[in-house]
Order: C-alpha cells, then sequence, then structure tokens
C-alpha cells in the first residue's frame, strides 16, 4: 500500500470564525453604502433648482405674479418678495412635504 501524504488544512472552528467575519464586514458595509445611497438621494435638488430658475425666468418676463404658490412633485413652492438692506428680493422658499428639508433661494427682484 502506497503511503497517503498528510494534507494540511484548517479545523472546522477556523472556517467557521472566518466565514462569520466574512460576513459580518459585508454586513457592516452594505449598511454603510445604503446609508450613503439614501443620503445622497434625500439631498438630491437638481431638479428643484432647476425648476426654481425656470419660476425666475417666468416672474422676471411677467408669467406669473408675486406672491406665488406652487405645488410640484414633492415639494411645496412659495414665492414672495422681501425688503433686505434696502433692497427689494424674490425670495423662492421650497419645502418637500415628506422630509420637511427646506430650500431657500434668493434672486433680485426686478
Amino acid at each position: 500500500m502506497a503511503l497517503l501524504k498528510k494534507l494540511k488544512g484548517s479545523t472546522l472552528m477556523e472556517t467557521m470564525v472566518a466565514t462569520v467575519l466574512i460576513v459580518l464586514i459585508f454586513m457592516i458595509a452594505s449598511m454603510l453604502m445604503n446609508t450613503i445611497f439614501s443620503s445622497n438621494l434625500k439631498g438630491n435638488t437638481q431638479q428643484l433648482n432647476a425648476h426654481l430658475n425656470q419660476l425666475e425666468y417666468a416672474q422676471k418676463h411677467g408669467q406669473i405674479t408675486i406672491p406665488y404658490e406652487e405645488e410640484w412633485e414633492a415639494w411645496a413652492i412659495e414665492i414672495y418678495s422681501e425688503d433686505l438692506a434696502n433692497t427689494t428680493y424674490l425670495v423662492m422658499e421650497s419645502t418637500h412635504k415628506d422630509s420637511k428639508q427646506l430650500v431657500k433661494k434668493y434672486a433680485s427682484f426686478e
């Protein structure tokens, strides 16, 4: 009979510990990625800013009157004029209905 060489390997306990560590690291990484992704989606206001720019353009060309209120997607938009330091500004306040996030933009009033 031929002699069989003994192969070095890991025990069952070592394999289980390594598996648990890998799973824990994967869970923590996926939770961090989920948090980063959801906060990025909530903070993204590019479309809102584009819509506010359109409203500012419409106001400057006499298409809307001040004060102005509008519901746009999930945002409640309010536009009014305000005097600050002897100058009149156009104030555009947008409040998200769900998260109550407030976006405020000032523009020169003409």
